[in-house]
Order: C-alpha cells, then structure tokens, then sequence
C-alpha cells in the first residue's frame, strides 16, 4: 500500500507557501495535528497485508516518530522512518 495522504495541521495551513494554497483543501488538510489520516491508514491496512507485505507514506516533518509508533503498536513487524533528499525524515516504510 502506497499514499501520499494529506498532512498539513491545522495550525500550519495558515502558513503554507503561496503556491501550495492553489491546492485543494482536501489535498492538504490532515486533521488538527495533521496526523489523523495517516493513524487511521496505518490501523487499518495491517490487516488487509500478507505477512511481509508493506505500508509505505510520505508524512510532514516531524511527524515520523508518532506514525512509526503507530505502526508498531498495530502490529507491523517492522518500521523504518527513511530521509528524502534534503536529509530530512519524510518517508514511512512499515513492514507486516
């Protein structure tokens, strides 16, 4: 399972860049922490995988740590917070 879910706070959309704000709501709006789509993903997808199967999402700095948990404690076998280009943490690889 691949998505790139939106996971903009509430408090951050305020502050997006211009050209980010031509964007849809829908597109961007995460929930209050901007965690609460990609949390509902992560409890629901482990059952749909086969055992070694794979969760992978892109989430917004800071963010790594809560989603990784959240994936441990569904129950996946494993969880690797990955770096995108800029060295920053941006990518959920969760392992069933």
């Amino acid at each position: 399972i691949v998505a790139n879910l939106p996971y903009i706070s509430e408090v951050d959309m305020a502050n997006l860049d211009p050209e980010v704000q031509h964007d849809p709501d829908l597109a961007l709006r995460g929930g209050t922490k901007g965690t609460e789509i990609m949390l509902r993903l992560i409890s629901e997808s482990k059952p749909k995988l086969h055992p070694g199967g794979k969760l992978a999402l892109e989430f917004g700095m800071g963010q790594g740590a809560e989603l990784a948990a959240a994936a441990k404690q569904a129950g996946f076998a494993s969880a690797e917070l990955v770096k995108d280009m800029a060295d920053v943490e941006r990518f959920l690889i969760a392992v069933a």
